[in-house]
């Protein structure tokens, strides 16, 4: 009994702090405390978040902020003196992107490379100002994934959604469901 008394009497002296809660600030990418009591109604409108994403941090304590939220940091003189360099890697990138999904310039219609190699290039000089600049590898990669997505949405999304392909699938499925 005087162990439990003891162990009582030593929990009676912790202080425990509450956690810091900070306003949404839209420009910063952090991680944000959610206090246990907060709704999820309130987490949605405080820190303008779907439903889904307010419920997952009511279960876990915390959200991170602008976490999808593209990075740009541009370093203008780097760029001056990076030019072809820059050039050379968002070319390479552009036809790596294009190897990787196996198509040529007249799958890219109403597209073609050069807005491939712009996508590419436009990345890379966003992240002119990142200390990983000097790596051309790197370089390369932040190209590879920006060409990439350019196709994943611009050249095969919309094709999803056109008559033919629809009816295709759905004729699909259903044969195949039986």
């Amino acid at each position: 009994m005087e162990r439990f008394e003891n162990i009582n009497n030593n929990l009676k002296n912790v202080v425990v702090e509450k956690p810091q809660y900070e306003p949404y600030d839209p420009n910063i990418r952090k991680k944000v405390a959610i206090p246990k009591e907060m709704t999820i109604k309130k987490t949605m409108e405080e820190y303008h978040v779907s439903r889904a994403t307010a419920f997952r941090a009511k279960e876990r304590g915390w959200l991170f902020m602008n976490e999808k939220k593209r990075e740009i940091n541009v370093d203008n003189n780097w760029i001056e003196k990076n030019r072809g360099k820059i050039e050379e890697c968002a070319r390479k990138a552009a036809k790596f992107a294009m190897k990787k999904f196996q198509i040529s310039n007249q799958d890219l219609a109403p597209y073609d490379f050069e807005d491939i190699l712009a996508e590419a290039k436009l990345r890379i000089l966003q992240l002119s100002g990142n200390d990983n600049r000097k790596s051309d590898d790197w370089l390369i990669s932040a190209g590879i994934n920006s060409a990439l997505e350019f196709i994943k949405t611009k050249i095969f999304s919309p094709k999803k959604f056109e008559k033919n392909n629809l009816e295709e699938y759905i004729n699909y499925s259903h044969t195949n469901n039986k």
